[in-house]
């Protein structure tokens, strides 16, 4: 049917003089955002003829495997954020690898695609988002968190926290991606 591959050129003509040349047609698979995983699609000659004897053959078709060169992820930028108590936020950022098949609405509809949930088992840390959601429209703008954690008189020393993400989503591509985990450093202010 040809809808996820091009080709060129269009059509062929074969006349007295060339009837027994080998004639070629180049097949470019469609470039796509989204995940689709490869694809059999048929390339179907039909031949038109002013000869009717060329013009009782049935239509030719070319059976073509379109591999898709995109693949369902969620990239994060950095495994590691560093803050100091009181001190200024630690950004990291997270984008799609493909376009996800539904839009999102974060957690109002069972269709969402893509929602980020973010946590931290850190009661002082606080990240500036719970949760990221992605559309078709900004799956490939980068969405960022950043992590930080108040003053406080406590002498706890410098310690590690580990901030989890998971995904849902109604798009099976997305819908049980594992994402990795940030390892969350805070530096303690306070010197015993």
């Amino acid at each position: 049917n040809g809808s996820s591959m091009s080709f060129s050129p269009s059509s062929l003509t074969f006349t007295t003089a060339d009837a027994m040349d080998n004639q070629t047609v180049t097949v470019t698979g469609v470039a796509s955002d989204v995940d689709t995983g490869d694809l059999i699609d048929e390339l179907r000659a039909t031949i038109v003829s002013t000869d009717a004897s060329y013009n009782a053959f049935a239509a030719h078709t070319v059976l073509t495997t379109i591999i898709d060169n995109k693949s369902a992820g969620i990239s994060l930028n950095v495994d590691t954020v560093a803050v100091t108590e009181g001190g200024a936020t630690s950004p990291y950022e997270f984008v799609l690898k493909s376009e996800p098949v539904h839009d999102v609405t974060l957690l109002s509809a069972p269709f969402s695609a893509v929602t980020i949930r973010l946590s931290t088992a850190n009661s002082q840390a606080t990240l500036s988002n719970a949760t990221l959601t992605f559309t078709s429209a900004n799956w490939n703008v980068t969405q960022t968190v950043s992590a930080s954690v108040a003053a406080d008189v406590l002498c706890q020393g410098d310690r590690s926290e580990i901030i989890k993400h998971n995904a849902s989503s109604s798009d099976a591509n997305f819908a049980s991606l594992a994402i990795q985990s940030v390892l969350l450093t805070v530096v303690d202010i306070n010197v015993p």
